[in-house]
């Protein structure tokens, strides 16, 4: 049943409690979606970071004190900072190419 009509604006009235009741308001997910988002990247830069510093502080005791530390273990390090860096690189070129795509929509 309709009260009234203003402009698009349409005020229902229910006449049934169990059509409209007990209905909740959703969650904001944009906003949800986009601090999570923020959190996931930044956790990312993070981890990148971190294995970073491991390889570099491996590096260097491997030069300070050769014997405490295994060269494979070095080397290994190395590569998985190499391999998050590069990875990390061709996430943001292609986040930075979606982008400008985006904005060439225009």
């Amino acid at each position: 049943m309709i009260n009234k009509t203003v402009g698009h604006i349409v005020n229902l009235k229910t006449t049934d409690p169990r059509h409209f009741g007990g209905i909740k308001k959703t969650k904001n997910y944009d906003t949800d979606f986009i601090s999570n988002f923020g959190n996931s990247i930044k956790n990312a830069m993070k981890d990148v970071n971190n294995l970073q510093v491991k390889s570099d502080t491996m590096n260097k005791k491997m030069i300070i004190d050769p014997s405490s530390v295994n060269v494979h273990d070095v080397m290994i390090a190395s590569e998985k900072a190499n391999l998050a860096l590069n990875f990390t690189k061709a996430v943001v070129t292609k986040a930075v190419e979606a982008y400008k795509a985006i904005i060439g929509m225009r």
